[in-house]
């Protein structure tokens, strides 16, 4: 599976899974187990439960398991963005690496693209920076 594949397919699952922002929660019905909770405007609290944690491994990893479930799939389509971008220039860049008797039209395209993929992941990483600021500020 190549690269591209891998981020198609996370893509579609992406698209296709409860929109964020995945929230972690504990269920006080369910002795204090945590659930991972998602926006659900038909629900009385504005919530709907994604999954229920089993708890029981370690503190840490009871804790830490539904953390990591909603901080992954917040994080996953600035994640992309980057994977996406990265993989854009490195064909683009591909396609430059021509020699000097080559250089017609098409190197030229090629030459604009990599700058196209370039300033497309360096935005894309500036919104992943912004996001983990915002994330470090509430703390």
């Amino acid at each position: 599976m190549t690269l591209q594949h891998w981020i198609d397919d996370l893509r579609r699952l992406e698209k296709a899974a409860t929109p964020g922002d995945w929230l972690v929660d504990r269920d006080e019905r369910r002795d204090g187990a945590h659930q991972v909770i998602a926006p659900y405007s038909r629900s009385p609290d504005g919530t709907g439960t994604i999954c229920f944690m089993a708890h029981g491994w370690s503190e840490d990893a009871d804790d830490a398991n539904p953390a990591l479930i909603a901080a992954a799939r917040n994080a996953l389509p600035l994640l992309l963005d980057v994977a996406e971008a990265d993989v854009e220039l490195r064909e683009a860049e591909k396609a430059i690496a021509l020699p000097v008797a080559a250089l017609d039209d098409a190197h030229w395209a090629a030459v604009d693209r990599v700058a196209a993929a370039t300033a497309r992941r360096n935005a894309a990483l500036e919104a992943l920076t912004a996001a983990v600021k915002e994330v470090e500020r509430e703390g």
